[in-house]
């Protein structure tokens, strides 16, 4: 005999869209089997998915107190923030992103559940997210959680990792150069400009490659002319609204024309008897 183990599954329902075409919320039900559990990083990843008006969703952000106390702004279900290796809670999309949530009351230790409901005077987290709470363990709200939409303003951030400073770049034709680099986004990096400099961090730059795609590294086949100290690495990112962020290498570092060594033959050198005289 077989026995077919019945899964709980959570759907998410969206709602209509209420606010402005610049700025929307939109409530997304919970449905499904009664009991079924839902996480954070479900409801963040269905969010992120929504697209309204040309602007990407997350999970709603109340990025100021106005905001957290407006009667347009639904106020139910999982917040766009997380706690940090710090101990401190972040928003984690929005204008905001990678901030510190700061101007609520301070953070309670509880324990996540699948239906959360809004707290009138507080929020509170767990180690890995944050949501509005229910101040009775039994609250008669819907199940349900908010998406925000907005215009991302938010660039993505870059930090180059190699080569750097003091770093030594061999162009001989065949040795080829890591080019490395982190760079991150509230809503994801879509891709990048790989730029070198051989005259300091000011440029002028050269064009290495464009549309790069965000996998932390390069493969460059260095070539001439070299330079000692002044050589920089440009890395510029797009996100998909458009905002670029960009960093340079943090030091100049040295690029060595190395010509591959040729085997001596008597034309050679005849050929250089000739030239040296």
């Amino acid at each position: 005999m077989f026995h077919v183990a019945l899964v709980l599954a959570a759907t998410f329902v969206p709602g209509p869209v209420s606010g402005s075409s610049d700025h929307g919320y939109q409530i997304v039900e919970i449905t499904g089997n009664a009991g079924a559990p839902f996480s954070w990083a479900e409801a963040d990843a269905f969010a992120r998915a929504q697209v309204v008006a040309g602007h990407r969703g997350h999970l709603l952000t109340l990025e100021t107190r106005a905001e957290y106390e407006s009667p347009l702004v639904p106020q139910v279900g999982y917040l766009a923030a997380a706690r940090s290796s710090d101990g401190s809670f972040r928003w984690t999309n929005g204008p905001l992103a990678g901030t510190e949530v700061s101007f609520f009351a301070p953070l309670l230790a509880c324990e996540e559940t699948s239906r959360l409901c809004l707290s009138p005077s507080s929020y509170e987290g767990v180690p890995e997210v944050s949501h509005l709470p229910s101040p009775l363990p039994d609250c008669g709200c819907p199940p349900s959680f908010v998406v925000e939409y907005e215009p991302d303003i938010v660039a993505p951030r870059v930090t180059v990792l190699s080569p750097d400073a003091g770093d030594l770049v061999v162009a001989d034709g065949s040795a080829v150069t890591i080019l490395s680099w982190i760079a991150t986004d509230n809503e994801g990096v879509t891709d990048l400009d790989l730029a070198l400099s051989r005259s300091g961090p000011d440029g002028p730059y050269e064009t290495l490659a464009t549309h790069v795609p965000n996998t932390g590294r390069y493969v460059w086949l260095a070539d001439g002319p070299g330079v000692e100290g002044a050589a920089y690495l440009r890395v510029t990112a797009r996100d998909e609204a458009g905002n670029l962020g960009e960093a340079k290498s943090n030091s100049g570092f040295s690029i060595l024309v190395s010509l591959p060594a040729l085997s001596a033959t008597w034309g050679r050198i005849k050929a250089l008897y000739r030239v040296s005289r």
